[in-house]
């Protein structure tokens, strides 16, 4: 399923083979609704974490509640789109939750999840060397779309290559950290940038040979100077918020300036139930009438913040932010909890990977990215498994209450983890 949902796009493999309704019936919808199946008719291995509660499902499953009510009361017809978008990740919900139940079906999905993106920068470097495209499209069809994949999951790489037990997959993961970001940068996308920037400061914050990674950096700066592509600082630096843009980059940047304009300006007008599911386009000009006199075709807020606030309203907005919330919330607990090094660091690896998501769709409208749901989802399963291990550590009386001895933080120490 996971191979399968990184070629969504892809014609072959993403594209729709007939209509049932509003689902676009797909090969990716197809073996996503085996491992569904199989996921209910496997028998729970007995050593599996115990489940424990937790909003994620809920609010997750009422996530689409509200805006298919105000579409369907109002008469706006909801775009199919969506409609299969959210049976989609329902099945990869459901599927998720039901399989990955211990510590190696959890390093299997991470293994896979990384192999497949390393496996897809193959597209990448065939676009950039081969068809000598000097801004990269990727898998996804759009550069934006394909930096915000790659750069979530390079934490997850950086993890594998540190606790995969298979020495020839730990070499390989060692080896596909430089190859995403190469690949990121060939997207010349300015999100992906900053992703990639505050992901790099964390590394190095974190990192315990700070030295050797200056050391490094100033090596390869000469090569990084002729390798990375003509076009991405000059990109980086034509930004624009005002006045007549003079090429393509202050066009675009100018562009989703003014659709943050009129995003606000739509959920001001439309604060509770939003201006409904995919009108953006067709409304985002009464909102903005600066957009007429700039080419282009701003079909989407290009911010996916602003995207679901016009489109669904502020209540809506609020569970999408909660679901972040929750996500973040379950990692910190499993990093807590986790008694082995290598669960409490994929939860923090995990962290870096949601931080990466939450920074890229600041600028692009990305609201169904599989590998941000995937993740939000194997937050609760990771926090089972680390609640698991905890549960397993003998405990000492300390007064009245019995806790681990692992325990014994610092209280400052423990909230600034917090």
């Amino acid at each position: 399923m996971l191979f399968f949902a990184r070629f969504h796009d892809d014609p072959r493999l993403g594209g729709t083979l007939f209509n049932a309704g509003f689902l676009m019936v797909s090969p990716v919808k197809i073996v996503g609704g085996l491992a569904l199946i199989a996921a209910l008719i496997s028998a729970r291995p007995s050593h599996s974490a115990a489940r424990q509660p937790n909003s994620l499902v809920a609010l997750f499953l009422f996530l689409p509640v509200l805006p298919f009510t105000t579409a369907t009361v109002s008469g706006v017809k909801v775009p199919d789109e969506w409609l299969s978008h959210v049976l989609s990740f329902i099945t990869m919900l459901l599927a998720t939750r039901l399989l990955v139940c211990t510590d190696a079906r959890m390093q299997s999905t991470i293994r896979a999840l990384v192999l497949v993106y390393l496996f897809s920068t193959l597209w990448i470097f065939k676009q950039h060397f081969l068809l000598n495209e000097d801004r990269v499209y990727g898998l996804e069809g759009d550069p934006n779309y394909e930096a915000v994949g790659l750069v979530m999951v390079m934490p997850l790489a950086v993890w594998l290559a540190h606790h995969e037990k298979q020495n020839w997959l730990r070499k390989l993961a060692f080896l596909s950290v430089p190859v995403l970001i190469y690949a990121t940068l060939f997207t010349e996308s300015r999100g992906g940038a900053l992703a990639l920037a505050v992901l790099s400061l964390g590394a190095f914050m974190r990192s315990k040979h700070k030295a050797i990674i200056v050391a490094g950096l100033i090596a390869i700066l000469p090569i990084a100077a002729v390798a990375l592509p003509t076009g991405f600082v000059s990109r980086i630096g034509n930004t624009r918020l005002s006045g007549i843009p003079v090429n393509g980059d202050e066009e675009s940047s100018r562009i989703h300036f003014e659709l943050m304009r009129a995003g606000i300006r739509m959920m001001e007008a439309k604060p509770i139930f939003g201006i409904g599911l995919g009108r953006f386009p067709e409304l985002v000009e009464s909102y903005n009438i600066r957009l007429v006199n700039l080419t282009g075709q701003p079909f989407v807020a290009h911010n996916t913040y602003l995207q679901v606030g016009s489109e669904c309203g502020f209540p809506v907005l609020a569970i999408w932010l909660g679901l972040m919330f929750v996500g973040f919330t379950n990692l910190r607990d499993a990093q807590q909890l986790a008694r082995s090094r290598s669960l409490s660091d994929l939860a923090l690896a995990m962290r870096f990977a949601l931080l990466a998501y939450a920074i890229s769709v600041f600028f692009l409208t990305a609201e169904w990215v599989f590998p941000y749901w995937l993740l939000i989802f194997l937050s609760q399963s990771l926090r089972e498994l680390a609640a698991a291990q905890d549960a397993s550590v003998p405990k000492v009386a300390v007064g009245r209450d019995a806790v681990s001895p692992q325990r014994h933080l610092p209280m400052v120490a423990r909230l600034l983890d917090a």
